[in-house]
């Protein structure tokens, strides 16, 4: 969505910036720097820590949603699963971390330097269940990958492509 509320027509044709080969990659969390020290999720000193997380996360999955967003932090800590503490800890700091948008189904936090233009990658193959959920994937991103494998809106087409087995009415709706 632009600032008004309307996607722009202008905006689609830089969509598909960075097609990845059509591959959802997921965050892994290798370097040292990103080592999840769970008992000090909370304390004030490991901020500039949970930031670089959620700055790897977003720069690995962007468009991701915020509900994602804070399952993937929390995994990593190892909690079961992102309660409100927890997922108001990774909100207070993603806010500022990188640009977002708002849609019915919630927020997305894009990648550095894309969420101006709307550039987002293209993933249709490889998501796990959690990541075909169509209210997980941004409205630019299903637009461009119906774009971008010619299926001119077809919905149950798409929702093949995205890997889904059962399209429920309210998915049908979204796509």
């Amino acid at each position: 969505e632009t600032a008004s509320g309307l996607y722009s027509e202008n905006l689609a044709a830089h969509v598909d910036a960075d097609d990845r080969g059509g591959d959802y990659i997921f965050t892994e969390f290798e370097s040292p720097s990103l080592a999840a020290k769970p008992e000090q999720f909370f304390n004030d000193q490991y901020e500039f820590t949970i930031r670089n997380m959620i700055d790897h996360v977003i720069d690995t999955e962007g468009p991701i949603h915020a509900d994602v967003l804070a399952r993937r932090i929390a995994r990593h800590h190892g909690f079961k699963k992102a309660g409100s503490r927890i997922r108001d800890r990774v909100m207070s700091i993603a806010k500022n971390r990188r640009g977002s948008t708002h849609e019915y189904t919630g927020q997305f936090f894009w990648q550095k330097g894309t969420v101006k233009e709307r550039l987002t990658q293209l993933r249709y193959r490889n998501r796990d269940d959690e990541m075909r959920k169509v209210e997980y994937i941004c409205k630019e991103e299903l637009q461009a990958i119906d774009r971008k494998l010619g299926l001119h809106g077809d919905v149950v087409a798409l929702s093949r492509a995205l890997g889904l087995t059962r399209l429920r009415e309210v998915s049908r709706q979204r796509l």
